[in-house]
């Protein structure tokens, strides 16, 4: 990056950043996970989504 303009100038596909490995589940990633106070609130009527 140069300091003075912010550009950044990329010399291959290796210089650019990697955020995370991410990989999908079957059977859990289908859904989200429920928020703890949102089944508390329920009183009883919803439940965790398997595999959370």
């Amino acid at each position: 990056m140069d300091p003075k303009t912010g550009k950044v100038t990329y010399t291959s596909l290796t210089d650019r950043f990697f955020s995370e490995n991410r990989s999908f589940k079957a059977g859990k990633n289908e859904l989200w996970p429920i928020p703890q106070a949102v089944i508390d609130n329920s009183k009883g009527t919803l439940k965790q989504n398997v595999g959370y």
